[in-house]
């Protein structure tokens, strides 16, 4: 099993922050080139709502990536927990690689 993890960007009060459309245009491309089995956006509520994870997953699935494949982690604040808590993601779901 495969997975794509999107680390946390800012949302601005207007919307995803620059960072935060490019990861996710990346992610969707790579997708697109090798569907994975598990696509996770990371980042909890920052100083705008909603969530990063939210944001990204909404993004994610107006480009075509079906909603069953896509796990939020929605509750990290920092980069290293973007990393810790989509690793319990990853293991819960059995991915390999």
């Amino acid at each position: 099993m495969k997975a794509i993890i999107i680390l946390g960007a800012a949302v601005w009060p207007d919307g995803p922050s620059p960072a935060l459309v490019r990861r996710v245009a990346h992610a969707v491309a790579c997708h697109a080139a090798s569907p994975a089995d598990l696509v996770v956006p990371c980042g909890g509520l920052g100083l705008h709502p909603p969530a990063e994870a939210r944001v990204m997953r909404d993004m994610l699935m107006a480009h075509g990536v079906p909603a069953a494949r896509i796990v939020e982690e929605n509750r990290s604040t920092t980069t290293f927990e973007n990393i810790a808590f989509a690793t319990a993601i990853l293991r819960d779901h059995g991915v390999t690689e």
